[in-house]
């Protein structure tokens, strides 16, 4: 396979970290393709994904949450677990074993994401589970026994593909999706089994131990196969064309360190954690056993390239590799820690990615610091050169607390050839991610979706079905390809819209309600323009909004639009306060000011007024919103008696998480927020607003 390399657009944001004399700087970090998802985490909070720390008040907690629910919005440690092509029985009995230890209760406490690829809906991505049943009814065999049967803790997800994604693109989805604080285990169905309790107990413990260390395999290339005494075909080397070069390296160190023994000169001490555990330091990991990542270095590092389109059948064991390769240049440790169980995956290729992205000096880099690595104590801070600095150069040098970032903006491969680069845009780039929340609405399914397929535009639709009902009649409709339903139970819209935006890919991120149906084929052409014509906005509306000073509402069933957008040809105003359906919004801009606000509802409550609070929060950071016409068919349905309104009981928890929330956005902006001159917010929102219907550009900070 040839392959290129190429930089992708850089863009940069500061984190807080600190030098060997204790000084605080401002360090500025390249970045590549989805490689800033989150808002970096001050340190006293290095394991949260979400920071809302610069506003200035935090929101009262909502009432009863631990007694509604077991839900927990971050536990340590998350599973991903990617195409289970077996016997759906078999996978869900390892699963319980692995996960729970065949203890229910346990089992539920942990988070958990299972990815199925189908090529259709009901039909396995090739080589699955053999079946007579009919699409239909083996497709509900095979959910009853792994969502319903199996997968019933509050934290737990099912995740279906209309596409065969792969292992790199179904983990990098899994994970950044998943909200664990700290590690995250990643495996194949058939991988599955190895990755005991045990074992992932102790991989955690040596992360533990060594800060630096970001990534954990259960099996490697070349010498240090995991738990089998098989060689691969690739045994003599660890990076292909350049595995050879690090082998070699590897075979001098080795006669080096047995001649200074016989000296009696200890030149490269073996870490007392790294023997106790029986693990070594090496690049050269397998994605055919089970790996645990630190998943905020894991993130932060770009995730696994996405150089393999998996219709093509190519290898997809080297994914790990290169991203050990390009954490080793980052600063961090990788390390093989051989599974007590072999895996059911044969050793997948021979190939390496690494071959046309690594230089030479590369290699020697990553080799140099892996023998450095085990004469490092693991309890130290690792030491990350800065950016334009040189090792052991000590005035460039930075110790990072929880993930050093510096070095990985490596230039990642792309494929080459025609017919892979051709069907790998089916899956990889969208012009936008549709979300919709869905809660037992089966009549308008047809109508939301037939709605969505007249945008010219190619977009990822991302269902969350909430109710877990009506599961064959998504299925059917979710069928091209960037089309995924999502289950969840009742976790409501905050934390459902939280969860779809992590797992997309597109940068241009659009909620939608189910008793909204869109119309037309230039509402999403239209928004789109509208970004691209004002760069600082990030927030945009297609229903309602509250206009700047000196206020006033707008929108479908208010005032109207006082201006228009000649470059999209629609009513458009900045706007003070939105009103969800639809919401569009920059999805690194929305990972860098902390999503929505988890605190405005329990699990299972509806989100009242969330779009409230992140408006005035999208004005406090100095970007901009804004309300222009989509011309949706609103409250399509049953909607006054279905969802938050189907009982009387609903319906006084959804006016009083309304009233709570409408005190709180007061409370949390107070001096910022308001109807008059007083509050700031309003007024910059005014201002931007006049500077628009000016004709002047507004590309501003007020």
């Amino acid at each position: 396979m040839r392959i290129k390399t190429t930089f992708f657009c850089v863009c940069s944001f500061t984190i807080l970290v600190h030098t060997l004399s204790s000084s605080v700087l401002q360090v500025t970090a390249l970045d590549v393709e989805g490689c800033l998802t989150y808002r970096w985490q001050p340190r006293e909070k290095p394991g949260f994904h979400v920071s809302n720390s610069s506003i200035q008040r935090t929101p009262k907690p909502p009432l009863g949450c631990e007694k509604l629910r077991k839900y927990v919005d971050e536990l340590e440690i998350g599973y991903v677990v990617v195409d289970p092509l077996h016997d759906p029985h078999e996978f869900a009995s390892e699963l319980k074993a692995i996960a729970g230890g065949n203890d229910e209760k346990a089992m539920n406490k942990k988070e958990i994401v299972v990815i199925i690829e189908d090529e259709a809906p009901g039909k396995p991505s090739g080589g699955g589970l053999l079946h007579s049943l009919g699409e239909k009814a083996h497709d509900e065999k095979r959910h009853a026994e792994i969502w319903t049967n199996t997968l019933k803790g509050d934290n737990h997800y099912l995740v279906y593909s209309s596409s065969v994604l792969g292992r790199a693109r179904s983990w990098n989805r899994g994970a950044t999706m998943a909200h664990a604080a700290k590690y995250v285990v990643l495996a194949t169905g058939h991988s599955l089994h190895a990755a005991t309790p045990e074992w992932v107990a102790n991989a955690v413990a040596l992360m533990e131990e060594r800060k630096g260390m970001v990534l954990v395999g259960g099996r490697a290339y070349g010498k240090l196969l995991a738990s089998s005494a098989k060689k691969s075909s690739s045994s003599s080397s660890l990076f292909g064309r350049k595995r050879a070069l690090l082998g070699e390296m590897d075979e001098e160190d080795e006669e080096d360190e047995e001649g200074r023994q016989d000296e009696g000169v200890s030149g490269r001490s073996v870490s007392s954690s790294m023997e106790r555990f029986g693990a070594t330091f090496t690049p050269g990991l397998s994605s055919d056993a089970p790996v645990v990542v630190r998943r905020q270095a894991f993130v932060n590092l770009g995730r696994f390239a996405r150089t393999i389109c998996p219709k093509k059948g190519a290898c997809q064991g080297n994914v790990v590799e290169e991203l050990a390769a390009r954490a080793w240049l980052a600063g961090y440790e990788t390390a093989l820690l051989p599974t007590d169980k072999d895996t059911k995956e044969e050793v997948s290729c021979d190939e390496s990615l690494t071959n046309d992205v690594l230089s030479s000096e590369d290699i020697e880099t990553i080799s140099r610091r892996v023998k450095g690595a085990s004469s490092v104590d693991g309890n130290d801070l690792p030491v990350v050169p800065f950016q334009n600095g040189e090792e052991g150069d000590e005035t460039a040098t930075l110790w990072f607390d929880y993930a050093p970032i510096q070095g990985k903006c490596r230039p990642l491969a792309e494929p080459e050839d025609e017919w892979t680069v051709e069907n790998c845009k089916e899956i990889d780039d969208a012009d936008a991610a549709l979300m919709i929340q869905y809660y037992k609405r089966p009549k308008n399914i047809k109508e939301i979706i037939k709605g969505i397929r007249l945008v010219p535009e190619k977009v990822e639709v991302i269902v969350i079905n909430d109710s877990e009902s009506d599961h064959w009649l998504w299925r059917k409709q979710l069928d091209k390809p960037g089309d995924f339903l999502i289950y969840m139970h009742n976790n409501h819209e905050i934390r459902a819209y939280n969860r779809a935006s992590l797992f997309a890919n597109s940068n241009m991120l659009v909620t939608l309600q189910d008793d909204d149906v869109p119309t037309g084929t230039k509402w999403l052409t239209q928004a789109l323009t509208l970004f691209e014509s004002h760069p600082k906005l990030s927030f945009l509306s297609g229903y309602r909004a509250r206009g700047g000073f000196p206020g006033g509402n707008f929108g479908e069933g208010r005032g109207k639009i006082p201006t228009t957008d000649n470059k999209a040809n629609v009513p458009f105003m900045f706007a003070y306060k939105l009103v969800a359906g639809p919401l569009f919004y920059r999805r690194d801009v929305f990972m860098q000011t902390g999503m929505f606000m988890l605190l405005f509802s329990c699990a299972g409550d509806p989100g009242i007024h969330f779009e409230y609070e992140y408006s005035l929060r999208t004005w406090y950071y100095e970007y901009q919103a804004g309300l222009y016409t989509c011309n949706f068919k609103h409250h399509v349905g049953d909607w006054k008696s279905s969802g938050t309104r189907a009982s009387k009981e609903k319906e006084a928890r959804r006016r009083l998480v309304g009233v709570r929330n409408s005190q709180n956005v007061r409370f949390m902006y107070k001096g910022l927020a308001g109807g008059g001159k007083e509050g700031k917010l309003l007024v910059r929102a005014g201002a931007i607003q006049k500077i628009f219907a000016s004709g002047k550009p507004t590309n501003v900070v007020i």
